[in-house]
């Protein structure tokens, strides 16, 4: 009986893939699954290897998987961002599709009291954001074709024309710069994660206007003043891991300028963002919370703009500006006498902290005094092997040589911190943070 098995479950699966063959969404979601293979294996900016500081391209036909950011990372960042606006009309459209389901008499109140007026609204403010998309697609192609232009090798000329012209830009390679051509059909992918987009964009208001800064300032002060606790020397470099779209290494770097600030983060998003807006010079609006229908008390407040005044920033000399997993990363000088690690809203996105803890003590080789600077929540992401309390994060650290110089929790409502909330709202969210500075103990 045993040996009918293998033939038994063939038959069975056999069955369900014909079944499977003739339901529509099974097609469509194999087709996608192919396509998106297809695109992400064979696609030439895999053989272009991205360098930082800036957008340095370097070609290398060897297998770059795993080993840093690509061009096509780059690209796959930029269709997601110029998909925004399809796809977020898209998401929007869902709320009139459901009113079709009411009845008439539903539909005539529904007009009476302008429902239908507010989905035009959010299509306004969706169109608002895209225009800032736009903007950071633009610059990004810009930065790219100023920083690799001049290279003499003509397949990186190449590649920059198909990529430009992906976009609806023409490259102008004597100018070292890039032209709007028309109106580009934007063509979507079969996956796309706009929630990573939307939080990208979001969190430039939260990092660079004044609306956040209530969010921000207890973060910025506390490592501010940790900072200025100990004397510490010219030679000190200042390491950010998880910037996001860089507000608290741009703010190191300008209270401290005798230090070096490296700013690291993952998510070539994220970094565009940050990119965009140490480079822009233009102010811009955008629309944070005008998807979310929960919550509001009014259509205005949803919809509502918040202004970045993006002139006004300039990106400080002593500032590097990092695309890399922190996990691997090594300073750029070979000794320094401090290095110090400013963490914000950090540690809980590890999937393995004690990664996250190596790393760090990774750093010690590379200068005299390691210390580590901390603020945020313990909110855990997705399948974290481990998941500490506060107590036993305090007593991790003393177990593997790090020795407190100031720690406290904090949990009472007049000390929580907001984060990205939406203060004009029914739901604000808010988190209790831990802070601590600690030194690194050459004995354990």
């Amino acid at each position: 009986m045993g040996s009918n098995y293998p033939t038994i479950l063939v038959t069975i699966l056999a069955i369900g893939m014909s079944f499977l063959r003739k339901y529509k969404p099974f097609q469509i979601w194999i087709s996608k699954q192919i396509e998106t293979s297809l695109t992400k294996n064979l696609s030439p900016y895999r053989k272009y290897k991205i360098t930082t500081p800036g957008l340095h391209i370097i070609k290398n036909t060897s297998d770059l998987r795993g080993i840093g950011a690509t061009l096509f990372d780059i690209s796959e960042a930029l269709t997601q961002l110029q998909e925004y606006k399809v796809r977020g009309r898209r998401s929007n459209d869902v709320m009139y599709q459901r009113t079709l389901e009411l009845t008439e008499e539903q539909t005539r109140q529904l007009d009476g009291i302008n429902y239908y007026q507010k989905i035009k609204s959010v299509n306004t403010a969706i169109d608002g954001n895209y225009e800032v998309i736009e903007k950071i697609v633009e610059q990004t192609l810009k930065q790219l074709v100023l920083l690799n232009s001049e290279n003499d090798d003509t397949s990186n000329e190449e590649v920059l024309k198909t990529l430009c012209g992906e976009f609806g830009y023409m490259l102008d390679v004597q100018k070292r710069d890039v032209t709007w051509v028309g109106t580009k059909n934007v063509i979507l992918n079969g996956s796309s994660n706009q929630g990573r987009v939307s939080e990208a964009v979001s969190h430039l208001c939260r990092d660079w206007s004044q609306a956040f800064e209530c969010e921000r300032k207890p973060l910025t002060q506390y490592m501010k003043n940790q900072l200025r606790y100990d004397t510490l020397s010219k030679n000190t470099l200042v390491l950010v891991p998880g910037a996001g779209v860089g507000h608290l290494p741009y703010f190191i770097a300008n209270e401290f300028p005798t230090f070096d600030v490296d700013s690291i983060e993952l998510s070539t998003l994220m970094y565009i963002c940050n990119e965009f807006a140490l480079h822009s010079s233009k102010d811009v609006k955008i629309r944070p919370f005008n998807l979310s229908y929960s919550g509001q008390v009014d259509t205005e407040k949803q919809c509502r703009s918040i202004e970045l005044k993006l002139s006004t920033i300039k990106q400080p000399k002593n500032l590097r500006v990092l695309l890399e997993d922190f996990r691997k990363y090594s300073p750029s000088k070979v000794r320094y006498e401090n290095i110090v690690v400013c963490s914000e809203y950090f540690i809980d996105t590890a999937e393995n902290m004690f990664e996250y803890f190596e790393a760090i003590e990774h750093l010690k080789k590379y200068c005299d005094h390691l210390h580590w600077i901390n603020v945020g929540p313990l909110k855990y992401g997705t399948r974290p092997l481990v998941q500490f309390t506060v107590e036993e994060l305090t007593k991790l650290r003393e177990l593997r040589g790090w020795k407190d110089v100031h720690h406290c929790y904090e949990t009472s409502q007049k000390q929580l911190n907001g984060y990205l909330t939406d203060y004009e709202s029914l739901y604000q969210g808010y988190y209790g943070l831990v802070k601590f500075h600690s030194r690194f103990q050459e004995d354990k």
